[in-house]
């Protein structure tokens, strides 16, 4: 069976006040929370900046993704094997990887960013649904460089506690954001780094309109990353235009029959991805 399809089918109602999709991911991750000790710290030396190296290139850099599933996709690989994943992505020349350890929805796992970390000195970005300041402290057991905080899992207080939270472990945070209200909380909160994600996770449908409308309201300060839907050079020179630092891709090229190629086409034109 492909990665949460059984939970997607069997729960209609999700976390209280959140709808669709991302309700039903993160009444499963509270679920889970307290159902599993923290890991052990997985020790990789000095963290890795996350904002410092994908930002100030000249050009938009590639964060790209490992993850075993998607709901909206169901199983991309096959033959997944994130520390392979993440070979193929240091080669391609890559500024950072983004892996999801969600296991549900995703089929991620804890010991997926261990492997990256083991094969590639690249910054780690942990994607999952956080729900709280624990969930922050087991990312920088993991050995996470940076974490996922969603602006729709919270209110404002609890984004500022997320953000502390963050701040205390010495790690960074991407705060993602998915329409003007979301980025006002994140520019109000601080963040550093605004991810604008342009699929509506609660129906998981993409539209590039949300990067243009978006993207150029992310404040000078803060590094900017466009999440999802690109799939082409052309699609990453669009979001470069409209302000983007870099683009945060999964899906395609994990997908593609050699990642390496697929992210090398992505960072330079050079090669024809289908």
């Amino acid at each position: 069976m492909e990665a949460g399809s059984k939970t997607a089918e069997t729960q209609d109602q999700g976390r209280p006040g959140i709808g669709g999709i991302l309700g039903r991911i993160l009444e499963a991750r509270a679920r889970r929370v307290g159902s599993r000790p923290a890991p052990d710290r997985i020790e990789r030396g000095n963290r890795r900046p996350f904002a410092a190296a994908i930002r100030g290139k000249g050009k938009i850099s590639l964060i790209a993704e490992i993850k075993k599933a998607s709901p909206s996709a169901g199983i991309l690989s096959r033959d997944f094997s994130p520390a392979r994943l993440a070979d193929a992505y240091d080669r391609a020349g890559a500024s950072a990887i983004s892996v999801v350890t969600e296991p549900e929805f995703f089929g991620g796992m804890p010991e997926h960013l261990e492997e990256a970390g083991r094969v590639s000195n690249l910054p780690l970005l942990r994607k999952d649904f956080l729900l709280g300041p624990g969930d922050v402290a087991e990312s920088a057991a993991m050995g996470a460089d940076a974490a996922l905080v969603i602006v729709a899992a919270g209110s404002r207080s609890w984004l500022n506690e997320m953000l502390c939270a963050v701040a205390e472990a010495r790690i960074e945070a991407l705060v993602e954001v998915h329409d003007e209200h979301e980025l006002e909380s994140a520019a109000a909160c601080g963040a550093a780094i605004i991810g604008v994600n342009c699929r509506d996770l609660r129906t998981m449908k993409t539209d590039f309109g949300v990067f243009a409308r978006l993207l150029p309201l992310v404040p000078d300060y803060a590094t900017a990353i466009a999440e999802s839907g690109i799939r082409s050079r052309d699609d990453m020179l669009r979001v470069e235009a409209l302000g983007a630092d870099a683009a945060l891709v999964g899906s395609m090229l994990v997908s593609a029959p050699d990642p390496c190629a697929a992210a090398e086409a992505l960072l330079k034109g050079c090669v024809h991805v289908p």
